[in-house]
């Protein structure tokens, strides 16, 4: 739990102060590497959803640590059905008049919000059953392992604590950070690409949606 602790503080202190970097140079960001001043605002309503997404990706992987992807499959269904929902909702009893990229962007923000909503509860509900199963077991056994935690912990160091995380971290991170790369390439090579075939930034970038949206996955 204090590693945890620790992790959100952060992680969720470091997308804060990312994604007021983005809001603050959308504009700069549209026009010099999305060459669409139009992705502007849709860029500034992605930013509230970032400390979410970082939220929700700590979370799930505490429980991946503990061996229960099932909470992720949850959480990552329950997403995009709300994300989904919330779109045609926004589109269909909200907004009639105009349609256009906002409303699947604040669809983002709703379905990243909600997903770290019931990420949340599944973690205090995970937090209460182990609380739960304390309790229950043998007072006897409980101070003998509490006695052998405490005895491996007195025998470890700080110096080899710091390098067994940093050889778990250091290829995680590498591997996160290459498909981070990748998928930043593919997301501004191809708009930039179809701009210069087409030479319509309206239509490049409506192409560019069909094709993520649709052909990729």
């Amino acid at each position: 739990n204090r590693t945890l602790s620790y992790a959100l503080i952060i992680s969720v202190s470091l997308s804060i102060v990312t994604s007021s970097l983005v809001y603050a140079n959308a504009n700069t960001i549209s026009l010099a590497v999305l060459k669409n001043t139009e992705c502007t605002p849709l860029l500034q309503l992605l930013c509230f959803a970032i400390p979410f997404v970082v939220f929700k990706a700590i979370i799930n992987s505490f429980f991946l640590g503990k061996n229960e992807p099932k909470y992720q499959g949850i959480t990552q269904l329950f997403e995009q059905i709300i994300r989904i929902s919330s779109a045609a909702f926004l589109a269909y009893f909200l907004v009639k008049t105009t349609r256009n990229a906002r409303l699947a962007v604040v669809a983002v923000v709703i379905g990243e919000l909600s997903a770290t909503i019931l990420t949340t509860f599944f973690y205090f509900i995970d937090r209460k059953r182990n609380t739960i199963s304390k309790k229950n077991k043998n007072s006897d056994n409980n101070n003998q392992s509490f006695t052998i935690i405490r005895n491996n912990l007195s025998a470890c160091t700080y110096k080899t604590v710091a390098k067994a995380y940093i050889n778990d971290a250091i290829p995680m991170s590498v591997n996160s950070f290459i498909f981070a790369l990748f998928s930043s390439f593919e997301a501004v090579l191809l708009p930039n690409v179809l701009y210069a075939h087409y030479d319509d930034k309206t239509f490049a970038m409506e192409i560019f949606g069909i094709v993520t949206g649709i052909v990729l996955p």
